[in-house]
Parts: C-alpha cells; sequence; structure tokens
C-alpha cells in the first residue's frame, strides 16, 4: 500500500487508526486523479466494499462529491481547508461548475489552467458525460497547449 506523510504524532509512541490511514489514502489518491469507485479501490489496493463504505462517509462529510459520472472528487470541506493556505483553491471550486456546465452545453472538454511563467498549468478539467475524464497534472511550457495565447 503506497504511504502518504503522517503527522509527527507517529514517532511519538503514538498508534494509527487504520480507517483514518485508509480515508486519508484515499483523500490523497483523489486529489491526485478523481477516479471511480472500482478504480479508486485498485488503485489504493483496498477491496472495493472497504472503499466504496469510506467514499460514502468522506461524501456524508463533504470531504469527496460524486460527479455525474460517478467519479470521485475532492468536496467543499477539503477545499474549505485548503483555501486558506492556497488562492488557486478557491477559484477551481468557484470554477469546477462552471467548468461542467460548459463542458455539458459544448460537449467538449473544459479547463481551467493558470499561467505560471513560461508554463500553463491545469487547475481543473471536466468533460461531458460518457467521455472518460482528461487528467490534470503537472505545468507544462505555455507554448504546448491551448492556452498559450494566455501568456505571450
Amino acid at each position: 500500500m503506497r504511504r502518504f506523510p503522517l503527522s509527527g504524532n507517529v514517532g511519538l509512541g503514538m498508534g494509527t487508526v487504520q480507517s483514518v490511514d485508509r480515508a486519508l489514502l484515499l483523500l490523497s489518491e483523489i486529489g491526485r486523479e478523481p477516479g471511480g469507485l472500482v478504480d479508486l479501490s485498485t488503485r489504493v489496493r483496498l477491496a472495493t466494499s472497504t472503499t466504496g463504505r469510506l467514499l460514502a462517509t468522506l461524501e456524508h462529510a463533504g470531504a469527496v462529491v460524486r460527479g455525474d459520472d460517478g467519479s470521485y472528487h475532492i468536496g467543499p470541506l477539503v477545499h474549505g481547508m485548503v483555501s486558506a493556505t492556497d488562492s488557486t483553491a478557491s477559484l477551481e471550486v468557484i470554477a469546477h461548475p462552471h467548468l461542467v456546465d460548459l463542458s455539458e452545453e459544448l460537449d467538449e472538454a473544459a479547463c481551467f489552467s493558470i499561467v505560471s511563467g513560461d508554463d500553463t498549468i491545469t487547475v481543473d478539467q471536466s468533460t461531458p458525460r460518457n467521455r472518460s475524464r482528461p487528467r490534470t497534472g503537472p505545468a507544462h511550457a505555455s507554448r504546448c497547449t491551448p492556452d498559450r495565447r494566455a501568456s505571450s
């Protein structure tokens, strides 16, 4: 199982709670790349039933949201925690529903990108239902992306 950074309490002789570890692992994986139940359970190497229960709990708390296509995304609870330290997080929360609407209306993919120096960083993307979701990812040179007109 892939590990994620744990708090300093682990080194103080305190154990961890397995369900909390697993929920954090799921959140970390969803933050890296949203996905459906089976996809996420495969990626984090947990049983589908365990993953489903954890996702239901996280969804109930607002830590994740399930899209119309069944994929899980980081939810408003986590975005709210992050937005105080990351100004792009609140923009992503604001932009996401508009990206979804635009994508559905035009039956095309839509993305929210920001320019950082000579790079363009895709913060969020949406595709119409019944299409695979594009991946957000690392920075790319602006001249190599459809958003290049924004930088030069």
